[in-house]
């Protein structure tokens, strides 16, 4: 039975995922690198950076220092200014505290984190957060889900991962961990075949762990089973 739900931050329970991509965008194209939302999802899977982009471009690494922060000042502005919050997400968030226990593992810096959650109520109802600082590895990498695992104090058969993207999924596999995939703008196109569920919304996701705890056992009646003798 589900106890445990260990929940990815970006793209699931806050519209951040576009913002990000804006940003890294504009700082790219000012680099004078042309950035499309493909490449973004492409680097999004592999866990690597898109200033991967600029290593053959001549670009010195203290100037790429400097647009990684320029980068994340924008990326700041626009969570400030732009509406962050998925619909349905206050109200499935608060009925699932009720039932279960929930943490946030997020390959999102502290900073960032903290700043996104100025503008949502929804942190009272989890028990913890891991972000990136706190993990040597990041997803796709099974060590954030690890340590959700051992926060948690859950099992791999009692504990599950919510995520939307194909590296969240593959950190959730590799520790061991059933996952289901909410779709976004960002990512709806794409597959994910080895995800428990793939959903549109998360208003569908209490009646898929709802139902998951309705499993009928097979009491035994002499040598027969009570589904035998139905």
């Amino acid at each position: 039975m589900i106890k445990n739900i260990l929940w990815d931050n970006d793209g699931v329970l806050v519209d951040t995922e576009k913002l990000y991509f804006q940003a890294t965008q504009i700082v790219l194209h000012e680099l004078g690198i042309v950035f499309h939302q493909h490449d973004y999802l492409k680097f999004m899977e592999n866990g690597t950076s898109a200033f991967e982009l600029t290593k053959n471009c001549g670009i010195s690494e203290d100037h790429i220092a400097i647009k990684r922060q320029r980068r994340d000042s924008i990326y700041q502005e626009l969570i400030k200014k732009e509406d962050i919050c998925f619909p349905h997400v206050g109200t499935v968030i608060k009925e699932l505290s009720n039932q279960y226990t929930m943490g946030i593992v997020t390959s999102s810096t502290r900073e960032h984190f903290h700043a996104i959650h100025e503008k949502t109520d929804l942190l009272p109802y989890f028990d913890f957060v891991i972000t990136s600082e706190e993990c040597h590895y990041h997803k796709p990498h099974p060590e954030p889900y690890q340590k959700g695992l051992e926060k948690i104090r859950g099992t791999t058969e009692n504990t599950i991962v919510i995520e939307d993207s194909i590296r969240g999924l593959l950190s959730a596999l590799s520790t061991g961990l059933k996952c289901i995939i909410i779709q976004n703008a960002l990512t709806r196109d794409l597959h994910f075949p080895e995800a428990w569920h793939v959903i549109p919304s998360i208003v569908e996701l209490p009646n898929i762990l709802q139902n998951s705890r309705k499993q009928i056992p097979n009491f035994k009646i002499g040598n027969r089973t009570q589904m035998d003798a139905d």
